[in-house]
């Protein structure tokens, strides 16, 4: 077998990654019934303006019902939040001799648009020499080292929650497919 075909034996077949089922958020038609009603409401209330003071007034009601929807939406991904714990420990069995070093151990994130920050990570239980979130946030690990007789151990918590970037990116595409059935209906 030359190195051709080992290079092409490694590449990993590709698969669709699912997000979490407590990371799901609603589908963005969940607010279409609310906010196409602010806009009917919006242009019955401005229809007795006169021009150009209704266009104004309306540009300005528009982009309050969609700052409006942002807020909501944005609120609505950053609430979402995924635990992973990963417990490690540690023991030496004799004294002296320095200290036995452990090594890492990690727990990943379950999504590429999911990740932890080091401050979302908690040791929940026991003791941990060092807990740290690395690789961009895709990975958390806990650290154990013992020196001295005896046993050390602990169990890291990691919260998961959505990149602020992934969270940008849907809310705009959600606003421009709400938007586009808000108008369609008013057609």
């Amino acid at each position: 077998m030359n190195s051709e075909d080992l290079q092409f034996k490694m590449v990993p077949q590709s698969r669709t990654i699912k997000i979490p089922e407590e990371m799901i958020v609603e589908d963005w038609a969940f607010y279409l019934a609310e906010y196409d009603a602010a806009y009917h409401s919006m242009i019955s209330d401005t229809e007795s303006l006169p021009e150009p003071s209704r266009s104004d007034m309306r540009r300005i009601k528009i982009n309050e019902i969609k700052d409006d929807f942002v807020t909501k939406r944005t609120a609505e991904f950053e609430s979402k939040k995924h635990f992973r714990s990963v417990s490690h420990s540690c023991t030496k069995g004799y004294r002296g001799g320095g200290t036995k070093d452990c090594g890492w151990k990690y727990v990943n994130s379950p999504h590429p648009e999911i990740y932890t920050r080091n401050d979302l990570l908690k040791v929940v239980s026991g003791k941990a020499k060092k807990v740290r979130a690395l690789n961009n946030g895709s990975s958390a690990g806990i650290y154990q080292s013992k020196s001295g007789k005896g046993r050390i151990a602990g169990t890291l918590t990691a919260t998961f929650v959505y990149r602020p970037q992934y969270i940008k990116k849907n809310v705009s595409k959600d606003l421009g497919d709400l938007w586009r059935a808000i108008i369609s209906s008013s057609n």
